[in-house]
């Protein structure tokens, strides 16, 4: 399972991240670090994001060590998880899934395809979402615009991350009422691809800019259009 973990580190120990190496027991596993923040401006690394593939045994999580060598590691860098951007869509491939954004999805995935057979392919039949007008990241409101508002306002894609283990998706936008297009709240949203891993996970920060003296939230979903089923909504939150 993936896990992102972080090293906080003191002033003048590490300069180059390549210096730290994850082992599980005696064996030198495959890692991806990130500076977060430097020490006196990059002369050393104060903060390291640290992401790794972690297993279980029998049931029992297995224990990993970070060692600190004195020289950067001389091993090959693994290639970045496949990430393009153009046209106003980014994909992003795990291996068995591909995944796509664009302003169609509505903050969501506007497509995705599992290589079920394995063939490193993904055919029009192994499509398992294709978003519809009513799919995407929404909100109910008590009484703005007819209620409904989607996030479709000034969509803005960016890839915050893209390493060998992991790939990180930003996206940010505006929610607006369906009718009027009248703004209300601004949200940002992170998704995080992990290679070999046929799933995302996704973060939602969600800021309100209306007067919630005058307006309530009635609830929050995520809908995702999923071929051969009327509705794919998979979430719903009341309150």
């Amino acid at each position: 399972f993936p896990i992102s973990t972080g090293l906080p580190l003191s002033r003048g120990l590490v300069r180059d991240p390549q210096q730290i190496t994850v082992f599980h027991g005696r064996k030198r596993i495959s890692s991806q670090k990130t500076v977060r923040q430097s020490w006196d401006r990059g002369r050393s690394i104060r903060w390291l994001g640290l992401d790794f593939i972690a297993e279980y045994e029998n049931g029992i999580a297995s224990d990993y060590v970070a060692v600190i060598n004195s020289k950067p590691s001389s091993s090959r860098n693994r290639k970045p998880l496949p990430v393009t951007s153009s046209n106003g869509a980014v994909e992003i491939t795990t291996g068995p899934a591909r995944f796509r954004w664009t302003a169609a999805g509505k903050g969501l995935p506007d497509a995705a395809w599992l290589d079920a057979d394995g063939n490193g392919k993904f055919s029009k039949d192994e499509q398992v979402i294709q978003s519809g007008p009513d799919d995407g990241a929404y909100w109910i409101a008590t009484s703005v615009d007819g209620g409904r508002c989607d996030l479709t306002g000034d969509l803005k894609f960016t890839i915050e991350e893209s390493g060998p283990l992991k790939a990180v998706l930003r996206v940010d936008g505006w929610y607006e009422g369906r009718r009027k297009k009248e703004r209300n709240c601004r949200a940002t949203l992170r998704f995080t691809a992990y290679a070999g891993q046929a799933f995302l996970h996704m973060d939602h920060t969600f800021v309100i800019t209306f007067d919630d003296k005058k307006e309530k939230i009635r609830g929050i979903g995520l809908q995702l259009g999923v071929p051969g089923t009327k509705t794919g909504s998979f979430a719903h939150l009341d309150g």
